[in-house]
């Protein structure tokens, strides 16, 4: 009887290991692992707004948020406005600007728009080849005549397996000006954005 009830105790001890092992093994979040599908779904590279549109992370250039008049003030070149917008007309508003500091090496300029669109301009004294540069997903376009580069919104699988999401874009640059547009659209539409610019 004695044995009987060492050999039970014995049993009710392992048995109390074991789990005492399992909840351990699930508080360290193995057990979640074994029911998270293989590749999980990954953060946006570029963040939803309120108004449900994609807008950049952080900051869109290294510089801080003004107003419009400032950044004329501090900037060495005319500020191109796109007299066009896709979207809901409500939202095609001027919601932020960004501009470097006065006297930067490279003065850049952020136009943020309620439709979910960014335009970003900066000096750039060197021609850009974008023949060579638009490779797929990108593809050589023409604006206003003047040659560029650009793609519609879409997903990509990085070497190390995340996935990492691009908005449309269209970029191209009229003499020392560079002007990138992002946004999720069609290349078309950015295109329409981008031929409604008139830069100096």
């Amino acid at each position: 009887m004695k044995t009987k009830t060492l050999k039970l105790s014995s049993l009710l001890v392992l048995l109390l290991l074991m789990l005492a092992g399992a909840f351990l093994w699930i508080g360290q979040g193995s057990l979640a692992l074994l029911w998270q599908s293989p590749t999980p779904t990954p953060r946006p590279s570029w963040q939803l707004s309120k108004a449900g549109y994609y807008i950049p992370p952080d900051r869109p250039i290294a510089g801080e948020k003004v107003t419009l008049k400032t950044a004329r003030s501090r900037l060495p070149f005319a500020i191109p406005l796109p007299t066009y917008l896709p979207g809901d007309p409500a939202a095609a508003y001027l919601a932020e600007v960004w501009a470097s500091e006065a006297g930067a090496d490279i003065p850049s300029l952020a136009l943020v728009y309620g439709v979910g669109v960014t335009i970003i301009v900066q000096r750039e004294i060197h021609p850009t080849n974008w023949h060579n540069l638009a490779k797929p997903p990108f593809v050589s376009i023409s604006v206003n005549g003047y040659s560029g580069m650009g793609k519609d919104p879409g997903d990509q699988v990085l070497d190390d397996g995340r996935i990492w999401h691009y908005p449309g874009s269209v970029a191209w640059q009229v003499g020392d000006l560079q002007v990138t547009i992002y946004g999720e659209y069609p290349m078309s539409e950015l295109l329409k954005v981008a031929e409604s610019m008139q830069l100096q």
